[in-house]
């Protein structure tokens, strides 16, 4: 037993791990930026004030952005009864925002305040992230919501899931197996079936969706 034992928590560890160095991944650039900038003033003086100013703020607002898509899918703010598909949906268009690539359709998300199903706000932020990253190049991004029921459709040229992230979703596949691109996935699916939420998932001709039912 006490085997057993280690080696789940090895495995959670390995879990954090992963997750931790996809966030990482994703905010090094904009907070080495930051530091960029700071360097930049310090060497050239107050003659690159302005440019240094305008690189340390479209970083921050990089940084910040980005940390309140991640909080919401993958912190407990996901799950606070007071936040709403309005919040996800300012925080989840700032995200898109941040690259031009990506049109975000979500009709009404700015005036929904209905209360939701415990989770389905964090579970919409992590599929959201997830449809953003089918789109390598530009495409469209569209959220439809009926009750507790969220479609997220994506469509563009190529669009499709990553190899493997179908299984990780489901849970097909073991912890040791993971990479940090399949990380998301997995954690998703983890969150998903905690939350007694089903997710289902559809592959086309440069489309793909997703479907989150509770």
């Amino acid at each position: 037993m006490a085997t057993q034992s280690n080696s789940d928590a090895e495995k959670q560890v390995h879990l954090l791990e992963l997750l931790s160095s996809r966030i990482c991944h994703d905010l090094i650039s904009p907070v080495g930026a930051i530091h960029n900038g700071l360097e930049f003033l310090e060497d050239m003086g107050p003659d690159a004030l302005e440019d240094a100013l305008e690189l340390m703020k479209h970083s921050t607002k990089q940084a910040t952005t980005k940390l309140q898509a991640f909080r919401f899918a993958y912190g407990a703010g996901g799950r606070d009864p007071s936040i709403t598909m309005k919040d996800v949906h300012h925080a989840m268009s700032a995200y898109f925002a941040l690259e031009s690539k990506v049109t975000f359709d979500w009709e009404n998300g700015e005036a929904d305040r209905d209360e939701m199903p415990s989770g389905l706000c964090k579970l919409t932020a992590g599929a959201l992230l997830l449809m953003g990253e089918t789109l390598p190049k530009k495409g469209t991004i569209t959220v439809a919501r009926e009750s507790s029921t969220v479609h997220i459709s994506a469509e563009g040229e190529p669009c499709k899931f990553r190899d493997g992230t179908v299984d990780a979703l489901e849970g097909n596949c073991e912890i040791d197996n993971l990479d940090p691109r399949l990380v998301h996935p997995f954690v998703l699916g983890l969150s998903a079936r905690g939350f007694g939420c089903s997710i289902t998932t559809d592959q086309g001709e440069n489309t793909t969706s997703i479907t989150l039912e509770m």
